[in-house]
């Protein structure tokens, strides 16, 4: 260990200060009972502390006025003789002493103050860690972007800002982990593959013969991939995809199998450059979950039928292909309202709130919902979900969430900038 670490490694600013300003006072009374200026007696108890408001001082303390009974003087006269024989401040962290009022002392931190508490925490590895947090868990979500084109400034904004959150949290003695939520499924990924699959028919048809959809990705990201996608397959898709019109196309089985074949491609690609990029940007993860793994388990689907088991849900219906109405109940009461939501939206935007029920075992009370009639159009899903609070109102946020031992992550996120209550 260096002699600058064995210095400052254990310096804590705030104590020194106050101990230093105690210590000047004290000599100052010490000189001023030697010389006869205060009469010879035991020095009184007296306090220094830092303000609540420190714009008439750093630290301040009460000596004059404490020893006002004790020197048999006006608590002003005891101030301004102290001060009078006050040490030198040439080498100490203040730069200067005033009297205030009736007789407060009133201490300011000089420059050099500062600039040991940047060299305690340079010194100290360990620098303002502390165990407020008692180990309680946070899972903290951020950036998340959607892996299918590069990140923006958006999503840097967040990472700083999500990354930093986090460090506070770990330094403050709570267990964090950090998360990023991988939406590799869903609507995004089938206009993904939809946008690829267009280009990648181009490179041999031309655009005049398969126009990209207004629909679809437009970014050059979009063409790179296809294109290397088609130097390593050549043509081997293109033929099955011919001679049908637009509609037709897009629902046939040959365009779907491209899809796939190139989603499977380029997704992986797209991921490992997120990591990558992040990386760069000294942001580590400790969890990359992919929504996939929760179609892939049957989460999605138990979790539709778990709704109607856990007071959320008085009765699930099904009146027309594709669409569930939903019945909900409040307590013991039935509230007849009827929500209308298309199976479709479920299966892409809910699974990060709803359908982790059945996998992280968690159940949520929300017996004092409010629920809007006639709210529940299919045009309107988003704010059916956002009623129900099954997803939070930002994906691209920094999103703070406690989290059981139990469970990785809680099943009914509250809208953002809340801390969230820990799931039992």
């Amino acid at each position: 260990m260096t002699d600058f670490e064995k210095t400052y490694q254990n310096y804590n600013p705030r104590q020194a200060a106050l101990d230093e300003a105690r210590a000047l006072l004290t000599a100052a009374a010490k000189a001023a009972m030697a010389d006869g200026t205060l009469p010879e007696a035991e020095l009184p108890a007296f306090i220094v502390e830092i303000p609540a408001d420190v714009k008439n001082g750093d630290i301040a303390s009460n000596l004059a006025m404490a020893g006002a009974r004790t020197w048999r003087k006006a608590p002003k006269m005891i101030a301004d003789a102290l001060l009078a024989h006050l040490p030198s401040l040439e080498n100490s962290v203040f730069s200067k002493v005033e009297v205030a009022g009736p007789g407060f002392i009133n201490l300011f931190l000089s420059q050099s103050f500062w600039a040991g508490v940047v060299l305690g925490a340079c010194a100290n590895k360990e620098y303002g860690r502390t165990d407020h947090g008692k180990g309680a868990k946070y899972n903290v979500e951020f950036v998340s972007a959607n892996p299918t084109g590069p990140m923006h400034m958006g999503n840097a904004r967040g990472g700083a800002l999500g990354d930093c959150l986090a460090a506070v949290l770990d330094w403050s003695g709570y267990d964090v982990t950090r998360e990023f939520y991988i939406n590799d499924a869903g609507n995004q990924i089938q206009k993904f593959g939809k946008s690829l699959a267009v280009r990648y028919l181009q490179q041999f048809c031309g655009e005049e013969a398969y126009p990209l959809p207004k629909e679809c990705y437009q970014g050059g990201d979009i063409k790179v991939l296809a294109g290397e996608f088609a130097e390593l397959n050549g043509d081997k898709y293109v033929a099955a995809c011919k001679g049908m019109d637009e509609e037709a196309l897009f629902e046939s089985e040959a365009f779907a199998a491209l899809k796939d074949a190139l989603v499977a491609y380029a997704l992986p690609k797209n991921i490992a450059a997120l990591k990558r990029d992040l990386g760069k940007y000294r942001i580590d993860y400790d969890v990359w979950f992919h929504e996939s793994t929760l179609h892939e388990s049957g989460a999605v689907r138990a979790g539709a039928f778990r709704l109607s088991d856990e007071r959320m849900v008085g009765n699930t219906l099904a009146p027309s292909p594709g669409v569930t109405v939903i019945v909900l109940a409040s307590g013991s009461q039935m509230r007849r309202e009827r929500l209308s939501v298309h199976i479709d939206f479920f299966v892409a935007f809910a699974p990060p709130g709803v359908f982790g029920i059945e996998q992280r075992q968690a159940v949520a009370d929300i017996n004092a919902l409010s629920v809007q009639r006639d709210e529940a159009e299919i045009g309107r899903t988003a704010g059916i979900v956002r009623i129900l609070m099954l997803v939070p109102s930002g994906r691209n946020s920094s999103v703070l969430m406690p989290r059981s031992p139990e469970m990785h992550r809680p099943v009914v996120p509250f809208p953002r900038s809340v801390a969230y209550p820990t799931v039992a």
